[in-house]
């Protein structure tokens, strides 16, 4: 039987199955070699995943499977606040919110804030708007009834230091000192225009109240 055509079996033709396989395991040594390279990590282990780097970035897998050790960096927290045509708050969301459950939903939380925080460091040092905070406040303004305008906030909840931990005992790691001075990402839609020094002055979040829930991956309509 001609490799060209299907197997006996009424399969995939040999070709076909050759590139998929060879397509696997490039696939697979790419993963173990990227896991392999986050640090702490030698030189060889450093060397064997640089070539898959490219591939790595392009399907969204740069990154380690080492949970957060040896030191977890901050995490970055997205607060929104909707408000209506009177400037009543009638929302407010928390990125990443800890009452979401399951907690692969969480992690999707998790991973919205780390793109919010970034897109808005990158457009903040280029003196403009980030993309993702005006989209993501239409998105909420499309998911809250009476809802007419967003502001967003970033800021970082920083991980207490280990020594200060060993000398201090017990510490409340939610204690105000660990987050940083909240950013305005956006107030949509009243501005546009790169950020202003206001912005960067803002003052503190208001306190927590209770709030409409707000999916930030439920489609409009859903």
């Amino acid at each position: 039987m001609s490799g060209e055509g299907p197997s006996a079996l009424g399969g995939w033709p040999v070709w076909v199955r050759a590139v998929v396989s060879v397509g696997l395991v490039f696939h697979l040594a790419a993963m173990v070699a990227i896991a392999l390279a986050g640090r702490p990590a030698s030189t060889l282990e450093a060397a064997l995943a640089e070539p898959f780097a490219p591939y790595a970035e392009l399907i969204h897998q740069g990154h380690t499977h080492r949970y957060y050790a040896p030191v977890p960096p901050p995490t970055p927290i997205v607060t929104a606040e909707v408000r209506d045509a009177e400037g009543r708050v009638v929302a407010r969301r928390r990125l990443p919110d800890r009452a979401t459950r399951p907690r692969l939903r969480y992690q999707r939380e998790l991973a919205l804030a780390y793109h919010l925080f970034a897109d808005h460091q990158l457009a903040a040092s280029a003196g403009r708007r980030g993309i993702w905070g005006p989209s993501y406040a239409r998105h909420l303004l499309a998911r809250t009834p009476g809802g007419v305008s967003v502001t967003l906030w970033v800021q970082q909840h920083l991980v207490p230091d280990l020594v200060r931990l060993r000398g201090e005992g017990p510490i409340d790691p939610d204690d105000e000192q660990f987050y940083t001075v909240p950013e305005v990402v956006v107030r949509y839609p009243e501005e546009d225009g790169p950020p202003s020094e206001a912005d960067e002055d803002a003052g503190s979040l208001p306190p927590p109240v209770p709030a409409v829930r707000v999916s930030p991956f439920a489609r409009p309509g859903s």
